[in-house]
């Protein structure tokens, strides 16, 4: 990107974020650069979603089942906070 001069857009998620997660998280140092460089916009990933299988498995049970997905991250927020 740097090299073409290509604008970008990422979207951090913050657990990630200097940490060696999977070894695939970005450094502080590396966010920096990206944002030094002028190329670079950040936008914030979600703290969590559901898989999709959990998602196919609630539509099966109807809108009240898909209702409860809200909820339940909701009550996981609440933990961290």
């Amino acid at each position: 990107m740097k090299e073409l001069k290509l604008p970008f857009t990422i979207f951090l998620y913050k657990n990630y974020v200097g940490s060696n997660r999977g070894g695939r998280a970005l450094s502080l140092s590396m966010i920096r650069e990206m944002v030094l460089s002028k190329l670079c916009t950040i936008g914030s990933h979600s703290v969590s979603h559901p898989f999709p299988s959990k998602i196919k498995k609630a539509a099966k049970e109807g809108p009240e089942g898909l209702r409860k997905i809200p909820s339940q991250r909701v009550r996981k927020l609440k933990k961290v906070s």
